[in-house]
């Protein structure tokens, strides 16, 4: 310390001059205790004794010794020399500039100390002129303030903050002006950065217990992160000029030249500030929060101090304000406040917590700094203005928790305030959007706004109100220069350059784009996304599938969410409220009745009263003005109570009485009555004067003046009264005479009312804005700049003096705005946005902005072409898209997505031009399409759909207008060829339109119009494209398909759907554009560009997704190509089924697993497209698609092969015959076969429907006539279906199917016979119970109770009756019975053959359950289709017969072959019983009958005796049936029923008109069969309608009659079990057979009627004279019946049985030869003379038929025994004797016999 004492000094000594003897003395004084301190008793030197020569040297004014002196000063300070914390010595402070105050204080040496006087002797050469002095001033001040050893506080700290403003406001030096600018920097720092300090420490040491309060916790941590930035430097670092240097970077952009603040406001300033905290010192913590306070105080004082322009408003800022007004006087006022509020903005921005959270500071924010800004914020200079608007965004970001009603007043008062002045200029606007802006863009800041203002009941809307007013701002104005066409070429000056109203419309944008990106930013639906993806890929790899069950979301605060359900609530009141509202303006009892029910108020005069108050604005003030106006006796008087609570409210004190009239008309319009005049203005004067008490005498003189005010007013206002006889001031001074209880009023007081009313009117405010909008409209008033400076002068007095006002009157609980009693009774804390906070408030925020953006954008995207405008427009619908895609918003997403798309001007390409911002539209529409395809819904339609129009103008850049030239469609009208050729990119092949040809041709009136019209189109269009294709990569478009294989499993859905959609279109050729009709008919051709995409995608996601997901995606994407597949377009529909099968042989090449039906889905196309296509091509195409599938992936093909089989059949089945072309059959056919025959282990999976569809392909033809049918190729087709058929019977019989079909679902399958009988019902017109294909029947319900006779299975049987065996026999089974029923013979036989040579040969392999499900469903019904097929098909009657007759031997021969497995089938009898009583051809029903015959006898020994027992009962029953007892009876006629199939199948069925006449005794069997017999006997006989018998009855007759008596005399010999019983019903049917014919044959009447109906014996020879008879029938069963007998007497053991067999044969015998011989007597060699009796004609008729009988009488008498024939000679003799007479050869020769062996053994 003494070497840099002793060295200053020095170099001062050496300064000094003559008259500075002081200084030289106190420098030797100094320098002499330095040399004596280095000897040995040398003692330290003291601070004051150095301090009092550089004082001296300090106050000498003289430069190099006061440079020298500070510059000492400042390293005694620096190196901690130089503390000051000793007393001030009486000689320094006599020196020391001081202040007043403290000079005459008398404990001045107490109250300062020395660090103050060294302050203060700094501070004294702040005004010094020397530049180096000035620096040195600024060095030192800063090192005292700065330095950590030295204390300088309160007075001293603010005389260093106005030495540092001093000179940097009145140096020249611009480096000195800087480093000034800096000192003050850095020592503002230091004071707010050691106080953090202080209380940091204080808090770790005391650690008091935490604040609860929210506000103090959030502060902190708000500033956690700006903690960082306080310690910037050292404080005890030195700043040297070059330091000092490098700050001037820093604020350069803040130092502005112009007039600033004088220093002896500073000075007065300053003494205030620091006698002002004196009493509130203990309050403070530390002195270095005390610091901060004065010093920040200061700054905000400095800041409100007024300027020249600024003046207007400073008179009404005297809030916090002291000091006088400096005015226009001080010509550094402007830069001080700079420099002030640059502090201040420093200040907030590197605040620490206690600043942020301390009362004393926030009261001095709202206090002063509030104030300052309201002043500020709406100053004339820019600067200001700037940094004030940037001041307040520092405030928002700090201390909005703590500012929540400032704010609001900031925000509505004045930043928008000024955005909606027609006067604020340009400057002062953009200013105010650059802060709305900062706002917007920070989305905590907004979601706060919106949380404590738009959801708070006690608050206004404000964010609503924010984007409401920048929205205005972004539209413009519409006659505004330049904004419809900005930058625009019509003007080439200003080309580039941005119109003033441009500009804030671009800033306006720009505030709506970045609101919805701080509302993207804080919804973070990109991390969320994030989050889930991996959670999803998280529980794919663990397989856990309740890991997805909840999304991870924040945590939801109940606090948080009652905020946004609060603003639900609040939007809900608001909509009430203006309902109400409406209602009032309409008619106010309505209103009132309504807020009332709704509890928005009470139902009282004070409540509505104040309702009037509060929503003045917005109520209608006529309707006010008559309700307020009402008459006493309205509603009781509740009117007039209403009018008197409205008055009591008002505040009329102080006022002038005009003013005061004014004040309370401003609320509504006065009535027009005079008596609603009078009660308002009465009740008027009553407040006047209890306001104005002294004013006038009585409140009747304020009433008759006030009721004289208002005529005043009509009488010089009112438009209608004539300039002339306006009222004059005289005359209004006479009228007020002696008003004042007798006395007059002051003339100047009335004169100056009448003044002021005329010069301005009373009216409303509504008047005045409509007649101002009026003015300017008409040009009656001129706006200059002038004008428009002095309005926005009101208007900003206006605003400031209002805010004030409310600041002011600001309570620190927030109170309702009105009485509702829905309003919350509390304040709400202000809610902080943190992490947790739930996004929930985002989307009512998104709701509020998304109209407003949508209309700006696109009015301002399609009025502007700044790229900056279109950028801003494009990344606000990005955000918007984002943001309404994700908050499931789906009409507002739609919206935008729709407008988006015609932004890029592709659907108008051939009629506007395609402009630089339209191409950004594009790229816009893909980057979004990419980015958020997740969530696009339908809006991918609008996408698609924009891809389509690209790739469409793409393809016309490369020289093509449409898709390839096959897509070509017959040639359309050729009137506008040549201009298509012109056009060159239209002459592709469109379809012909309605409206193209429709206009081509009616002949055009302008001849050349349309030519040139689609010319320039076509040309418009190729500019258009040419430049798409130069700025549109195509592999963008690509991005957006290939990026599909990464869109979530419901986006891929909805993408497909949509993308099908548009190729629909395409396809269809409706392109979407927007043209007009004449230029319609070149917008129809057909493309495919969809299609293919289609196809790109299903290839790119084929074995991406998961087979479930890829099913569903198929399934839309099937529809669709399968629509595309029946497209008219030959062309198109081509191309979608080749793209159907590149996807089919792609999807192929994979495997597909056991049980999976993937493949059959996949393929269903084809068989769809392949049943409704129309055009021969396109099923050729598909039969080749799927045959080179099959030769391709036959071995992947597993459950493609039943539809691949589905498609073939439909090949078939769709066969017409009427067409004639069988090209398809045929090739279906040989694809069949081809599979059959070489791949036949692959399709055993489908073998039923390989069957089926075989059948399907052999039917084909049936239709053909007989002479076509045999040389048919189809015919030879059928044929070698049936061999087809045979080899899958053969490898079904030998194992090969079995072996690989695997059992599945036990679903019954109808056979094809059902679909074939019923097309053949259609094309013959055939009665429909004759159609037994329309019986489904499946193999299940043919399986058969407790069996009628034992079977036996054979060891070598393979396949019984279960499921799986019957449904792989059954339609081979089937098929082959139904073409055995084909129309056409060859094919009919060749399948009979095939059926039962394949049964015959494969029979050992089948079980008697099988067998049995054989012939009840497939043969036995066999026989009943026969005869259906001969009853509905003529034609076919010449071959069928031997074809029935076949069918039935074959069948018959199987069953008796097979029997022992087969075991007895009642079917089988009942079906050979059904043919012989039901069937009209005779020959079918006698082969019916000869095969029961031939059945019964050569297999009757197997049956067992109940089987005969239902044989007996059948056979009686038939031969009933068909024996006609009616004609004995007179029994009514009825008609016949015809055959019908349920007959053929099963007794079941059997009608019950037709029940045997006798019943089994065996109880099993009507048990088995399911008879329901009625217990009395038949009583009345059927007459068919013909009147005669029939014929075919009377042959089966005769037939049964044999088969009867074979049966009957074989059953001894060869031992049938025919029960006894049954052989008697048997032979007592026989001889009643026989019986009734004899009874017809000798009732002439009847056979005389027979023969009159012309009715004639089928076997009797046609004789003219005889009558009709049944003569075969009655010696048939002679003969029959004999045989019988005859066996019973050869054959039976039974005596008793032989006894009445003998007496019948014996009576029989003798009656037929006796009748014989008397009718042969004409015939024999009896003399006449012994025949005296005549023979009638019809005796010899039936003497000659009676021969056969009496032959087989002689030969069974001649084979009789001896014994037996001994005991019948005494009777027979005679009659031999006599037939000896007879002339006939037969008996001649038989009788001959029996006499040679019988008649010769007894003579012998």
């Amino acid at each position: 310390m003494d070497t840099l004492v002793e060295r200053s000094l020095t170099k001062i000594r050496k300064l000094t001059g003559r008259s500075q003897r002081d200084l030289r003395e106190a420098c030797d004084a100094v320098l002499t205790k330095i040399a004596s301190a280095k000897g040995p008793n040398g003692s330290m030197l003291d601070e004051t004794d150095v301090f009092w020569p550089l004082l001296l040297a300090i106050l000498g004014r003289q430069p190099k010794q006061a440079s020298q002196a500070l510059d000492c000063i400042e390293k005694l300070i620096s190196y901690g020399y130089l503390r000051g914390a000793g007393s001030v010595s009486a000689a320094i402070a006599e020196k020391l500039p001081l202040g007043t105050k403290d000079k005459d204080s008398d404990d001045a040496s107490a109250k300062f100390t020395l660090m103050d006087a060294v302050v203060s002797a700094i501070c004294s050469c702040n005004d010094h002129h020397d530049e180096e002095v000035q620096l040195q001033v600024l060095k030192a001040v800063l090192q005292a303030v700065t330095s950590q050893k030295c204390d300088v506080h309160e007075h001293s700290l603010l005389k260093s903050v106005r030495a540092c403003y001093h000179i940097h406001l009145v140096s020249k030096n611009t480096m000195n002006q800087t480093v000034a600018k800096a000192t003050l920097q850095q020592m503002v720092n230091v004071v707010f950065q050691r106080m953090e300090m202080a209380e940091e420490a204080a808090s770790r040491v005391a650690k008091p217990e935490p604040k609860a309060t929210e506000e103090v916790t959030t502060a902190r941590s708000e500033s956690s992160n700006s903690m960082d930035k306080l310690f910037v430097a050292s404080p005890s670092q030195a700043m040297y000029p070059d330091v000092l240097r490098c700050l001037q970077i820093e604020y350069r952009e803040v130092l502005v030249k112009a007039q600033s603040l004088g220093l002896e406001a500073l000075a007065t300033e300053d003494e205030h500030k620091t006698d002002e905290p004196k009493a509130a010192s203990s309050v403070f913590s530390s002195p270095f929060q005390k610091d901060a306070f004065l010093l920040f105080r200061s700054l905000c004082r400095i800041s409100m101090r007024s300027l020249a322009e600024d003046a207007a408003t400073s008179a009404t800022s005297s809030m916090a304000s002291t000091g006088p007004n400096q005015g226009a006087d001080d010509p550094f006022a402007f830069q001080s406040k700079l420099v002030s509020l640059d502090l201040l903005l420093s200040i907030l921005n590197h605040s620490g917590p206690t600043f942020r959270s301390g009362d004393k500071f926030l009261q001095l924010v709202r206090q002063y700094l509030c104030v300052s800004l309201l002043q500020n914020c709406t100053s004339n200079y820019t600067q200001i203005v700037e940094l004030s608007l940037r001041v307040f965004v520092e405030l928002i970001a700090h201390f909005k928790a703590h500012l929540k009603a400032e704010i609001e007043v900031f925000i509505t008062n004045i930043f928008l305030g000024i955005l909606e002045s027609e006067n604020s200029s340009l400057e002062h606007k953009l200013l105010v959007l650059e802060v709305l802006k900062q706002i917007c863009a920070d989305g905590s800041i907004l979601g706060e706004i919106f949380l404590n203002y738009d959801c708070d009941w006690n608050s206004m809307d404000l964010f609503k109100r924010i984007v409401t007013a920048i929205s205005k701002i972004a539209k413009g104005k519409k006659d505004a220069p330049g904004s419809s066409n900005a930058g625009s070429s019509a003007n080439p000056k200003l080309k580039g350059a941005l119109l003033p109203e441009t500009m804030l419309v671009i800033k306006g944008l720009e505030c709506l784009t970045a609101t919805v990106a701080s509302l993207k930013k804080s919804a973070n639906f990109t991390a969320q996304d994030k989050k889930d993806k991996e959670l999803l890929e998280a529980r794919d790899d663990s397989d856990d599938d309740e890991a997805t069950e909840a999304k991870p979301v924040a945590p939801v605060t109940p606090h948080q969410l009652s905020a946004v359900e609060a603003f639900d609530r609040k939007k809900k009141l608001q909509e009430e409220l203006a309902e109400g509202i409406l209602k009032f303006n309409l008619k106010p009892t309505d209103g009132i009745k309504f807020l009332v029910a709704r509890g928005h108020m009470e139902n009282t005069p004070k409540d509505v009263a104040k309702f009037i108050h509060e929503h003045n604005a917005r109520l209608d003030k006529t309707m006010v003005g008559d309700y307020l106006g009402k008459e006493v006796q309205y509603q009781n008087g509740f009117c007039l109570k209403v009018l008197h609570e409205f008055v009591d409210v008002m505040d009329f004190k102080g006022m002038e009485i005009d003013v005061a009239i004014r004040h309370f008309l401003a609320g509504f319009r006065l009535p027009g009555e005079s008596q609603k005049i009078d009660r308002m203005m009465e009740k008027f004067a009553e407040r006047f004067c209890y306001h104005n008490p002294g004013v006038f005498t009585s409140a009747d003189t304020a009433f008759i003046l006030s009721f004289s005010i208002i005529m005043l007013q009509t009488d010089l206002h009112n438009p209608s009264v004539v300039e002339e006889k306006k009222m004059k001031k005289h005359q209004f001074l006479a009228n007020n005479r002696g008003i004042n209880n007798g006395d007059d009023l002051p003339a100047d007081f009335l004169g100056g009312i009448y003044d002021r009313i005329k010069e301005t009117p009373i009216s409303l405010k509504e008047d005045l804005e409509a007649q101002k909008k009026i003015l300017p409209q008409n040009g009656s008033v001129t706006s200059t700049d002038k004008q428009r400076r002095e309005a926005y002068g009101k208007e900003r007095e206006a605003m400031v003096k209002q805010s004030e006002a409310i600041f002011k009157r600001r309570l620190p609980a927030a109170t309702p705005r009105n009485g509702s009693a829905k309003s919350p009774a509390t304040a709400v804390a202000f809610q902080l946005i943190t992490e947790q906070t739930e996004i929930s408030y985002v989307r009512p925020m998104f709701e509020i902005v998304w109209a407003p953006l949508l209309a700006c954008c696109s009015v301002i995207f399609e009025t502007c072409d700044q790229m900056s405008a279109v950028a801003l427009c494009l990344d606000s619908f990005k955000h918007a898209i984002h943001l309404s895609s994700r908050l499931n918003m789906t009409s507002e997403r739609d919206a935008f997505v729709s407008i988006l798309s015609k932004f890029t001007g592709l659907s108008t390409s051939n009629s506007r031009e395609i402009k630089a911002k339209h191409l950004e539209a594009i790229k816009a529409v893909v980057a979004v399409a990419v980015k958020e395809g997740n969530h696009l819904g339908d809006a991918w339609r609008e996408i698609l759909q924009c891809l389509s129009h690209l790739s469409r103008l793409q393809a016309v850049a490369e020289g093509a207008g449409s898709d390839p030239h096959f897509f070509k469609q017959p040639a359309a009208t050729p009137a506008p060829t040549a201009a298509l050729s012109a056009a060159g990119s239209f002459k592709m092949f469109a379809r012909t339109s309605v409206a193209a040809s429709a206009f081509v041709g009616t002949p055009s009136p302008s001849g050349t119009t349309l030519d040139e019209l689609l010319v320039s189109h076509a040309a418009l269009e190729e500019e258009n494209a040419a430049r798409v294709n130069a700025e549109i990569d195509p592999l963008q478009v690509d991005r957006v398909f290939s990026s599909s294989v990464h869109l979530s499993n419901a986006a891929i859905q909805e993408f497909l759907l949509q993308l099908c959609v548009v190729s629909l279109t395409e396809c269809a050729g409706v392109s979407g554009r927007v043209v007009s009709s004449r230029n319609m008919s070149q917008n129809a051709a057909p493309r495919v560009f969809s299609l293919q995409k289609l196809v790109e995608v299903a290839d790119m996601n084929m074995h991406v997704r998961s087979r479930v997901v890829w099913a569903a995606m198929w399934k839309v994407l099937s529809r669709h190509f399968t629509t595309i597949g029946c497209d008219d377009n030959l062309s198109i529909a081509m191309y979608a089924i080749d793209s159907l099968k590149q996807l089919s042989m792609k999807f192929l090449e994979k495997d597909e697993l056991r049980d999976f039906n993937f493949q059959r889905l996949f393929l269903t196309p084809f068989e769809i497209i392949m049943a409704n296509a129309m055009s021969m091509e396109i099923r050729e195409l598909v039969l080749s698609c799927v045959q080179n599938m099959i030769l391709g992936r036959v071995r992947n093909i597993k459950s493609g092969w039943k539809t691949i089989w589905g498609v073939l059949r439909v090949a078939a089945e769709t066969y017409d015959h009427l067409d004639g072309d069988d090209r398809i059959v045929q090739m279906g056919f040989g694809i069949s076969k081809m599979i059959l025959e070489t791949h036949f282990d692959r399709v055993v999976s489908v073998f039923v429907d390989a069957i089926e569809c075989l059948l399907a392909f052999a039917v084909c033809g049936v239709e053909e006539t007989p002479d076509v049918a045999a040389g048919s190729s189809l015919t030879a087709m059928a044929k070698d279906a049936i061999r087809v058929l045979e080899v899958c019977l053969t490898q079904l019989a030998t194992g090969h199917v079995i072996e690989h079909v695997h059992t599945d679902s036990p679903a019954k399958r109808t056979t094809f016979r059902s679909q074939l009988a019923l097309r053949s019902h259609v094309l013959n017109g055939a009665n429909e119970d004759a159609i037994r294909y329309q019986k489904e029947e499946s193999a299940d319900d043919l399986v058969s109770d407790a069996p009628m006779s034992p079977r036996v299975t054979p060891v070598t049987a393979v396949y019984t009756d279960s499921q799986l065996h019957t449904r792989l026999w059954w339609p081979v089974l089937t098929a082959l019975a139904t073409l055995s029923c084909d129309k056409r013979v060859d094919v009919r036989v060749l399948a009979l053959e095939t059926l039962f040579g394949s049964l015959h040969r494969h029979g050992p392999k089948l079980s008697p359950g099988l067998w049995s499900i054989v012939f009840k469903g497939v043969l036995i019904p066999l026989i009943g289709d026969v005869r259906v097929l001969e009853a509905t098909w003529p034609q076919a009657k010449a071959g069928a017969a031997n074809t029935g007759k076949m069918a039935l031997l074959k069948v018959a021969n199987l069953f008796g072959v097979y029997y022992d497995a087969i075991g007895f089938l009642p079917e089988l009898l009942f079906a050979l019983s059904s043919c012989m009583v039901d069937e009209v051809e005779a020959e079918l029903a006698c082969a019916a009958a000869s095969t029961l015959e031939t059945l019964l006898v050569t297999h009757g020994c197997k049956f067992p005796e109940n089987v005969w027992g239902l044989i007996a009962d059948e056979l009686r029953h038939v031969m009933n049936q068909t024996q006609p007892t009616w004609v004995l009876a007179d029994a009514p006629a009825v008609l016949s029923p015809k055959a019908t199939a349920p007959l053929l199948f099963s007794p079941r069925s059997r009608k019950e008109s037709y029940p045997p006449s006798f019943i089994s005794v065996y109880p099993g069997v009507l048990q088995a069969l399911g008879f329901k017999f009625n217990s009395l006997p038949r009583t009345e006989e059927e007459r068919p309608a013909t009147g005669y018998p029939s014929k075919t009855h009377l042959l089966v007759h005769l037939s049964l009659q044999q088969a009867v008596g074979h049966v009957l005399s074989t059953k001894l010999p060869s031992e049938l079990a025919l029960s006894d019983g049954h052989f008697a019903s048997l032979q007592t049917s026989l001889r009643d057979s026989y019986v009734f014919a004899r009874k017809v044959n000798d009732r002439m009447d009847v056979r005389t009627t027979l023969t009159r109906a012309g009715w004639v014996y089928p076997m009797a020879k046609p004789e003219a004279d005889l009558k009709s008879n049944l003569l075969p029938q009655e010696l048939n069963g002679k003969r029959e019946y004999l045989k019988v007998l005859f066996s019973l007497l050869r054959h039976s053991p039974d005596e008793q049985v032989k006894t009445e067999a003998r007496r019948q044969m014996v009576e029989l015998v003798r009656r037929v030869l006796g009748e014989y011989l008397q009718w042969s007597r004409h015939n024999s060699s009896i003399p006449p003379a012994e025949d005296t009796v005549e023979v009638t004609l019809d005796e010899q008729w039936r003497s000659i038929s009676y021969v056969p009988v009496v032959v087989d009488v002689l030969v069974a008498l001649e084979a009789m025994n001896a014994a037996e024939w001994k005991g019948h000679l005494q009777w027979l003799y005679p009659l031999l004797v006599d037939l000896v007479r007879s002339n006939d050869k037969d008996i001649r020769n038989a009788l001959h016999c029996v006499l040679s062996h019988k008649l010769g053994a007894f003579v012998a």
